[in-house]
């Protein structure tokens, strides 16, 4: 009788007659061992016992292995079942000490040809890791897999250009699965991102660092993550993560183990865009992450990768990129200005060197490039124009305290602003908001006062 304990094997009476028990052991050096521990114990009971922790892929996969010993050998392996059969065997340590053409050679031998399978049996194979992990990597099963489609992938890419059509185009009448075979002129450069979005972060995350290591256009990496990112999440619900009603117990786990999994895809992904080259995505594709990360409430320290890599590129957003609503328990403006405040930090000390200072501090100093042939376009004044449309938009906000008005005003250097024309008019309408809120409340003073 096989039966999974927690994450264990329990072997009850298992075939007691020793005809039975002779191909297992005869197999397996693991169970042959643990037979000859146990069998001194339990002769005198007639009964035999043995439990094997944590076995890989549990109770099915057990199964595989003890048809492949009690069939001699005669099983079909396929890309289906190789990669948890290769770990079994890993396991019960089926060498060739015990039996010859045991599973790990077979198993072995099946996987050599991996760099001539198709690409969707090297997916498949690549997929049926995620139950057996642990082994998989101390067998390698997982690095011949990304070996594998790192290739395949590689092989389409030679012409890439940025400007290549959608994930999806794959031209009619071409499969998808042998695209690497065609001429890369007629077919999409980005065919492989649907195909590897359905791999769970953990193994999508090793074929991304095998790209990586050979080269691959950093701004393609960064393309198919975002592309990852928006398959994953409608999956776990994230459109309802806010509006979900909790009618029960039941209801509200599930909730919660949903969000906890939204929260860890986009982590993930966005600590794998910083080990891209900075401006690999887009400056809009961040503040979309960004208002994401804020939804999902995900850790400071994803939410401090964001900023950063945002405020490295801080010249080419626009002002509906920075409007970002406050949220009310934290702050009573309308908009998130300690936001703001960070990204100018963070463009700031992408070009100079400077000492670890609050970004809300006016001491910030950079010295202005001289070598600009036209001064209007630099980084540093774009950041300057975007500032002045972003003061001038929060002005107005009755509840935008005057030490927080005062950091966005200094938060740049003078070099930042070929005139102030901007900047003035912004303080023109703060200062007038400001004295209609004084005039308002001594108004109200004195009627109380009368009354």
């Amino acid at each position: 009788m096989i039966s999974l304990v927690s994450s264990s094997i329990n072997l009850c009476r298992l075939f007691s007659s020793f005809p039975f028990q002779k191909p297992l052991m005869c197999h397996c050096g693991h169970i042959a061992r643990l037979y000859k521990s146990v069998i001194p114990k339990t002769a005198c009971q007639g009964l035999l016992q043995m439990q094997l922790l944590d076995f890989p892929g549990g109770a099915d996969v057990f199964e595989l292995a003890a048809r492949f010993c009690y069939c001699h050998g005669r099983m079909a392996i396929t890309p289906f079942n190789v990669s948890k059969l290769r770990c079994a065997g890993e396991y019960l340590e089926m060498t060739e000490n015990y039996r010859e053409g045991n599973l790990i050679a077979i198993t072995e031998m099946f996987l050599k040809d991996m760099m001539f399978w198709d690409w969707d049996d090297i997916l498949n194979a690549f997929k049926e890791c995620q139950d057996v992990f642990f082994l998989a990597e101390k067998t390698h099963v997982v690095e011949r897999c990304v070996e594998a489609l790192t290739i395949k992938i590689i092989s389409t890419l030679s012409d890439y250009s940025p400007f290549s059509s959608s994930p999806d185009s794959v031209p009619y009448g071409v499969s998808r699965c042998n695209t690497w075979k065609r001429s890369s002129k007629h077919v999409s450069k980005t065919w492989w991102f649907s195909d590897l979005s359905i791999l769970p972060i953990s193994l999508m995350e090793r074929v991304l660092k095998g790209l990586q290591m050979r080269n691959v256009d950093n701004k393609m990496l960064a393309r198919f993550l975002l592309h990852y990112l928006r398959f994953s999440l409608p999956i776990l619900s994230y459109s309802r993560v806010s509006v979900r009603k909790k009618s029960n117990q039941n209801e509200e786990t599930l909730h919660d183990y949903r969000a906890k999994m939204q929260q860890q895809v986009l982590e993930k992904v966005v600590a794998l865009l910083t080990s891209l080259e900075r401006t690999s995505a887009s400056c809009k594709s961040l503040f979309s992450l960004l208002r994401v990360s804020i939804a999902l409430n995900a850790s400071k320290l994803c939410g401090k990768q964001l900023e950063r890599m945002i405020g490295s590129q801080l010249n080419t957003a626009i002002l509906d990129n920075i409007l970002i609503p406050s949220e009310p328990p934290r702050c009573s403006s309308l908009y998130d200005v300690d936001l703001v405040l960070r990204l100018v930090g963070y463009f700031l000390k992408e070009r100079q060197t400077l000492p670890s200072t609050s970004v809300s501090e006016s001491q910030i100093t950079v010295t202005c490039s001289t070598k600009s042939s036209s001064p209007l376009q630099s980084p540093l004044t774009k950041v300057g124009r975007l500032m002045d449309k972003y003061i001038a938009e929060v002005a107005p906000d009755a509840n935008l305290k005057p030490h927080k008005f005062q950091a966005l005003t200094q938060s740049l250097p003078n070099c930042a602003r070929p005139t102030h024309d901007g900047l003035y008019l912004a303080v023109d309408i703060y200062l007038e908001v400001c004295t209609k809120v004084i005039v308002v409340n001594f108004l109200d003073f004195l009627y109380l006062s009368d009354v």
